[in-house]
């Protein structure tokens, strides 16, 4: 892994000084690794989708989840080694794509291994999901390492403390000097196979400790990164060994992250990357000298790099791997076996897992494909779902709104976790429709108390309401089963009136009646001339009016 002490976002939202891990690590004979101490930890994100992202916060959208990983091609967060793959689900596989055991309910968030060149034996650590430590030894099943959490890992063989303090895979913690934490350690292991670490304190200082003894400090330039536990980067851009002593480089080259591993007779190899992405190697503590490699380059453990091309190049800048058309990488990782063959490893862009023995042409990392147990959104079960290849359907279940993590659990322990990619939304409620407004509005009247009658037609299903001009309510009548309605209204209403109606509690539009009717006409007549008149006394005029 390459550290250039860039700060980053962590997955809980705090700025830290995290080193920032380079695409590739390469070793001969020991992989080197350094981690920073965050807070927390979290599931991994699988590569997959979902479709759609959205539904209904009662539930019963049908959506389709795509886990490429289904298939049984292994999809990976991180390699170390070349050989040892973070799965998508959370559990840790090897280049054989044999799945390492874990306790029951166990899934991990970070990996990293090495290989003893003494006898070949693997030795991996690995942080679970509440950030506990874990090792595993010859790809043995993990048993958990008591170390204060969330711990973090390095090579397999250390691990760096919630509470600053180094730790061993079997739990010893490190001896310091007093008062003295730690921020980020490094690690690695000699063909002789004593254990070298390197650790960076808090105000930046760097230590190092040699066969497990007690760390002391170094005169580097604060403050520095480490590598390797034997390797260290000044904030003079200058890179140190492990006794202090500056490793030569040409005039006014400077660099911003390095790499390193020890070769079969312990000799060192160093990887560097200037501010501009050029690619530099040291051999055995020798001079710097520029490496042919399509910038900006990542260093890969000191005797490779990752190409700006994504391919992987050797320290003398040839082409390493010839991966299959069309593939790149984005990270890579390898290492010497005891027998001096090179397994390398790389996640592709796509985050499918590939694995080489010896140089040979990158293969898919392939493990059997697993058995879908269970979906869940937000933590609720989906109502339902089936699995076809790579894709699962599942039924939403009713959940608050809002964007909840869609998870698939498998007969492995494993879980694909896709983070916030689903979102409940509130059941949008639409505006009622309206019922037509009354119509064919008519007037009878007035009668001899000045009263009279407005009729119209309407929904036999609703009610219609008559106000005045004050918003009174003055008349109501409920149409019949032709649709036909008459109200009364008293002598002296105020106009204009407002006429609706409401049909299963929706109210229609008003219509307006602005015109009283004519008032009664008598006409006073005497005797004489009712007589010449038939004997009428009064004569009554109604007006109808239609509106």
């Amino acid at each position: 892994m390459v550290h250039d002490g860039t700060d980053i976002t962590i997955h809980d939202g705090r700025q830290q000084k995290l080193r920032r891990s380079a695409g590739f690590g390469i070793a001969a004979s020991i992989i080197a690794l350094s981690v920073t101490l965050i807070g927390g930890t979290a599931a991994n994100a699988a590569t997959g989708t979902i479709t759609p992202d959205s539904g209904s916060v009662s539930g019963c959208t049908s959506t389709t989840i795509d886990i490429p990983m289904l298939n049984g091609d292994v999809h990976s967060t991180k390699d170390a080694i070349g050989g040892v793959f973070l799965g998508d689900d959370g559990n840790i596989y090897n280049r054989a794509g044999s799945r390492i055991a874990a306790p029951a309910g166990v899934t991990f968030t970070d990996v990293s291994a090495v290989s003893d060149k003494r006898d070949g034996v693997w030795t991996i650590g690995a942080i679970s999901t509440d950030g506990s430590a874990y090792a595993s030894v010859n790809s043995g099943a993990f048993t958990r390492v008591d170390v204060p959490t969330p711990a973090k890992t390095a090579d397999g063989i250390a691990f760096l403390g919630s509470d600053g303090n180094v730790y061993g895979r079997q739990g010893t913690r490190l001896n310091a000097p007093a008062g003295v934490q730690f921020t980020s350690i490094s690690a690695s292991i000699s063909p002789q196979g004593t254990w070298a670490i390197g650790a960076i304190a808090t105000d930046g200082s760097a230590y190092t400790s040699w066969d497990m003894g007690t760390l002391t400090r170094l005169n580097v330039p604060a403050p520095a990164t480490t590598e390797g536990g034997v390797v260290y980067l000044g904030s003079d851009g200058n890179v140190y060994e492990r006794n202090g002593n500056r490793i030569a480089a040409p005039a006014g080259v400077t660099f911003r992250s390095i790499d390193s591993s020890i070769n079969n007779n312990g000799a060192y190899a160093i990887g560097a990357v200037t501010a501009d992405g050029t690619a530099y190697s040291s051999w055995d503590k020798g001079t710097f000298a520029r490496v042919n490699v399509p910038a900006p380059a990542t260093a890969a453990g000191g005797v490779g790099f990752l190409g700006s091309d994504g391919n992987l190049y050797g320290r003398n800048g040839q082409r390493v791997v010839a991966a299959a058309a069309g593939v790149t990488f984005k990270s890579g990782s390898s290492f010497v076996e005891n027998n001096s063959a090179w397994v390398i490893g790389g996640i592709a862009a796509d985050g499918a897992a590939y694995t080489s023995y010896n140089f040979a042409t990158l293969s898919k990392v392939r493990t059997t494909a697993p058995t879908v147990t269970g979906v869940s959104f937000g933590g609720a079960p989906a109502a339902s779902f089936t699995r076809a290849g790579t894709n699962v359907t599942a039924v939403t279940p009713a959940h608050a709104a809002g964007a909840v993590d869609v998870s698939v659990t498998t007969n492995t322990g494993g879980v694909f976790r896709l983070p916030q990619s689903f979102t409940f939304t509130a059941d949008v409620v639409p505006e009622p429709v309206k019922p037509e407004s009354v119509g064919d509005l008519q007037v009878v009247g007035p009668d001899e108390d000045g009263a009279y009658v407005l009729s119209g037609t309407g929904d036999p299903a609703g009610e219609v309401t008559v106000t005045d001009a004050d918003g009174n309510i003055v008349g109501t009548a409920t149409p019949d089963a032709g649709g036909s309605w008459s109200v009364t209204i008293p002598a002296g209403t105020k106009m204009p009136l407002t006429i609706t109606q409401t049909v299963d509690g929706v109210t229609s539009d008003g219509v307006t009646y602005n015109e009283a009717p004519l008032p009664i006409i008598s006409i006073g007549v005497g005797a004489a001339s009712a007589a010449a008149i038939g004997g009428i006394a009064f004569l009554r005029i109604r007006r109808r009016r239609t509106v």
